[in-house]
């Protein structure tokens, strides 16, 4: 959420009779033993579910009246923020030629706790809801690698 974040890639979604589906195209470089350089489309994956209908549904609640939509009738640009490691996807609304005006996060899957879906935040406030709890996960990540790899070295001694 500052100047150097650029996308990822982009999903497709559509609402179907028996269940909500999407496409993931990423535009990462991926490595391994098929290397694509960044910028490459591939499809990632298919998503199906409520998961997705979750999504379309918040999407639709933009495109309400002004009165009943979850954010005021201004020039926005709609994008998805996804981070897998806190269990948590959102609207993410930059205002169009608009400089004065905060980005609009707008979670709508969870976990956690204190962050409530459908609910507008200002992109400052998203993130210092979340900074604790990304700090927290990543210091056990840093301590959990450490333990492994200290195992690691002390095998066949």
């Amino acid at each position: 959420m500052n100047g150097s974040d650029k996308p990822a890639g982009w999903r497709i979604a559509t609402a179907a009779p028996d269940t909500d589906i999407a496409g993931d195209v990423h535009m990462l470089a991926r490595r391994g033993s098929k290397p694509l350089p960044e910028g490459t489309p591939r499809l990632a994956c298919i998503r199906k579910g409520p998961h997705i209908t979750r999504m379309l549904q918040a999407i639709a609640a933009l495109e309400k009246p002004a009165d009943a939509s979850p954010v005021p009738a201004k020039p926005y640009t709609l994008n998805l923020l996804i981070m897998p490691d806190l269990f948590t996807e959102a609207l993410w609304l930059l205002p169009n030629g608009l400089p004065l005006e905060p980005p609009v996060v707008i979670p709508y899957y969870t976990l956690i706790k204190d962050l409530y879906v459908m609910t507008p935040y200002s992109e400052a406030d998203f993130i210092a809801l979340l900074r604790p709890i990304a700090e927290k996960w990543q210091s056990f990540a840093r301590r959990s690698k450490t333990t492994a790899s200290g195992s690691a070295d002390n095998r066949g001694t």
